[in-house]
């Protein structure tokens, strides 16, 4: 009966999950306005995509990754494994209770159904049956900027990367070359790319659940001593914010900054997991640009030695972990838990440095049987605390911040869903543009709306507001002035026809200083494009007006493979882009996007050494990917 069952959901469900990845960053992750937390997260996704789960094997701590599943789904997909033995196909995630098919859509492209192997490790066969990925991108920039008319860059208008990855079930290894335009590339002269990435990583071997040499990422607790990863996510999932990965992972990144470099392992004992890591890696004091005899100069500022571990205990409703790191600057313990009962669940940490300071985030939050969830997250971020690789959720920075947020989704129907999210933060020492205590407010709130089938409409409104210094002022004390801004974005995406893609998107926004006058800023886009068995096309028109810098606007736009794009549209002009994605071969693809941004407001576009003189920007995007 479950065959028949199966077999009929194969059929209906076959044309639902047929997207590629760029469909999928667009229609479920946030847009951001920070360049390093957009290419963590694609190089966190895209790793998702090219090492699917099995669902057969996975486990809680590989289902706790992906942030748009709650503790409750969870749950029920191992729930529904033990009472089923084993999964047969994707498609049966449409049979356990919880799961909608929205959901099962955004968890498609990640998963896959195998048979479980009980095969111990073995390395010649690792490497026999491994996969392969090779992937070269380059970018460049048309028009001259100042920096090269000036000689002032050392190098070639061109920036891009090499990546070459190596993977299987328990094996990885991979090495990334990168160099950002206007950097030095001269072989002859030891002066190849700017920055070398490898890693080396065996997975499940005797009693090592993970040994990594070379480069890696460290994510455990609340991120309040060590969390190497972007915060990413979608609004469907009140949990989004909570960290419940515990693991050390390979770094493949082209960022320069926020990673180890060395050796790592994790010991599992049953439920017991002891990780211990060693790291000696460079400090950049230039921000990952070396294209200025200056900035090269910064490139070496120094070394950081580190090293530490953690310690965590797992058992069926949650787990209870310690973690302490030792660096030149500091030295932090940490006692982190997360719990998750029925329908409740409770997740936080709390951590000292080594003058004694403390910060502590906690998280309550519950699923209803009335598709009602919430999340209530309280945090104190002690004056003066400190840790070097510390990354937990916060609005400014983990220091000198005491703060509360309030997340709220409900499921009303099939069709509508709503989903609200509040934080207010005191800051208790002096921060970037304000000189003393100070305090922030922010506000999100989605309606989404499901047409039809492959019909969406979002609608968005946020609110942001902070408190800055007067520097106008010829007070010897300066005022404190409050700025707020509004924003709103309507975003339609439908597909009329099987194939086609048709986006249509308003953003607006207000800013205003105290009693001042205020400022406006507007994007209107459409995007048209199509898709066919080997090539894809998608081009956008855009028209925006953002009186000044703090009226930019950000919004999602297609880009080669791999590559996450949220444009900032400052200023006055209209913007084109044209992405094309054509598979020349089964295991072949060819990449390539132009953009064009016309500017009406202005002769200069950009300051210091990427001036260019002109109102045209054009870039260029070209990236081959090769797997076999």
């Amino acid at each position: 009966m479950k065959k028949i069952l199966i077999l009929i959901l194969q059929f209906l469900c076959l044309q639902i999950y047929c997207q590629d990845f760029n469909s999928w960053l667009e229609n479920y992750c946030f847009d951001s306005d920070d360049e390093n937390n957009r290419e963590e997260l694609i190089d966190f996704w895209s790793e998702k995509t090219t090492e699917k789960i099995n669902l057969n094997t996975a486990t809680r701590e590989q289902l706790e990754e992906f942030s748009f599943l709650s503790s409750k789904q969870i749950e029920n997909l191992l729930e529904y494994r033990f009472d089923y033995k084993e999964f047969l196909t994707i498609y049966e995630l449409n049979l356990i209770e919880g799961w909608s098919e929205k959901t099962v859509e955004m968890f498609y492209p990640f998963v896959e159904v195998k048979p479980k192997d009980d095969e111990k490790f073995s390395l010649k066969k690792s490497f026999k049956n491994a996969d392969h990925q090779f992937i070269n991108r380059v970018d460049f920039t048309l028009q001259e900027k100042k920096g090269y008319k000036e000689n002032k860059y050392l190098g070639k208008p061109w920036g891009g990367y090499l990546k070459y990855k190596l993977t299987e079930k328990d094996l990885s290894m991979g090495i990334t070359m990168e160099k950002d335009a206007g950097e030095p590339f001269d072989f002859k002269n030891n002066q190849g790319f700017d920055f070398y990435s490898a890693h080396f990583m065996i997975n499940n071997l005797w009693k090592f659940k993970t040994i990594i040499i070379g480069d890696y990422k460290l994510n455990f607790g609340q991120g309040l001593v060590y969390n190497s990863n972007a915060f990413y996510g979608s609004a469907g999932n009140v949990e989004q914010f909570i960290q419940r990965t515990d693991k050390i992972s390979k770094y493949t990144s082209c960022s320069e900054t926020n990673f180890f470099r060395g050796i790592a392992t994790t010991l599992e004992f049953n439920k017991l997991n002891i990780s211990l890591f060693g790291s000696y890696n460079y400090l950049d004091s230039a921000n990952g640009y070396h294209r200025t005899e200056n900035e090269i100069k910064k490139k070496f500022s120094g070394y950081k030695f580190a090293t530490g571990g953690n310690i965590n205990y797992r058992f069926k409703f949650g787990k209870i972990g310690v973690s302490a790191v030792y660096d030149s600057t500091n030295l932090n313990f940490g006692l982190d838990y997360r719990f998750h009962i029925k329908n409740y669940g409770l997740a936080g940490e709390i951590t000292v440095d080594k003058k004694g300071n403390i910060a502590t985030l906690h998280n309550f939050y519950f699923d209803t049987e009335y598709n009602i969830s919430s999340n209530i997250m309280i945090r104190y971020y002690g004056r003066g605390y400190s840790s070097s690789f510390a990354n937990a959720y916060s609005m400014k920075n983990n220091s000198g911040e005491v703060g509360a947020m309030w997340s709220f989704l409900w499921n009303i129907n099939e069709k509508w869903k709503w989903y609200n999210n509040a934080d207010i933060a005191f800051f208790t020492e002096q921060k970037y543009l304000i000189s003393k205590p100070s305090v922030g407010y922010k506000i999100n709130t989605l309606f989404s709306y499901n047409v039809k089938e492959n019909h969406l409409l979002n609608i968005k409104y946020s609110f942001d507001s902070k408190e800055k210094d007067d520097t106008d002022s010829k007070n010897h004390i300066r005022p404190t002035l409050t700025f707020y801004k509004h924003s709103v974005s309507v975003i339609y995406n439908g597909n009329f026809i099987n194939g086609a893609i048709f986006k249509s998107g308003v953003m607006y926004n207000f800013y205003k200083y105290s009693s001042e006058k205020g400022s406006s800023g507007y994007l209107l886009y459409q995007d048209i494009g199509w898709k066919w068995d080997k090539i894809n096309f998608v081009t956008r028109i855009a028209f925006f007006d953002a009186e000044t810098y703090e009226n930019r606007l950000y919004s999602y736009e297609n880009d080669v493979l791999y590559a996450f794009s949220s444009n900032q549209y400052n200023g006055k002009g209209i913007r084109f882009f044209f992405n094309l994605n054509y598979k020349i071969f089964k295991n072949l693809q060819l990449c390539f996007k132009v953009s064009n941004t016309f500017y009406v407001d202005r002769n200069i576009i950009g300051s210091g050494n990427d001036e260019i003189l002109g109102s045209n920007k054009t870039d260029f995007h070209i990236l081959l990917n090769w797997k076999w």
